[in-house]
């Protein structure tokens, strides 16, 4: 395997686990969000009306964030059904072709959103609350997301092409 793909195989992961613990955290302030919500609308009787809107976007960003996590660790859905009876080569080039749609499939995404996500920033789209929460942030988290598991699913083309890793049964990759 060439220097390369060691180095972009290191750093991308690096990167992908790092992206990790920051959308846990992001995950841990939804659930505080939530929990501080629902002490102050059932024991103090004061509901706030940005609490909805917030929850949303924060859970916008762990569940996008999670989707490079998953296809990083190898718990994304896969079709098992016709994966595991593939062995060889066959396997691996039924991996390549996955991880390249899901790359192309990530990378249109990745570039509509980052086009919604301007023109919600030019019209200055916000939620109308006490608290305004911009529109943007939904794309934000689809372009992050994306943009995740494109690195993801690029780092595990390069290695599987260079052929340092071969597809264990039911297609996953290992690490």
């Amino acid at each position: 395997m060439s220097q390369f793909v060691q180095s972009f195989d290191r750093k991308a992961s690096r990167t992908i686990a790092f992206a990790q613990s920051i959308f846990s955290y992001i995950l841990l302030i939804g659930i505080g969000l939530v929990t501080f919500e629902v002490i102050c609308r059932y024991f103090f009787n004061a509901s706030h009306d940005y609490a909805d809107e917030g929850i949303v976007h924060v859970l916008l960003f762990a569940m996008f964030g999670g989707a490079a996590t998953a296809l990083e660790d190898n718990r994304h859905i896969n079709m098992e059904l016709v994966a595991d009876h593939l062995t060889g080569r066959a396997n691996r080039i039924n991996q390549l072709v996955i991880l390249t749609l899901v790359l192309i499939s990530c990378v249109i995404m990745a570039y509509f959103s980052w086009m919604y996500m301007l023109f919600l920033i030019k019209a200055e789209a916000a939620s109308e609350t006490t608290v305004p929460i911009p529109y943007y942030l939904g794309p934000l988290a689809l372009l992050i997301g994306m943009i995740l598991t494109s690195l993801s699913a690029l780092r595990k083309i390069l290695v599987l092409a260079s052929g340092q890793a071969e597809p264990e049964k039911g297609g996953h990759i290992p690490k």
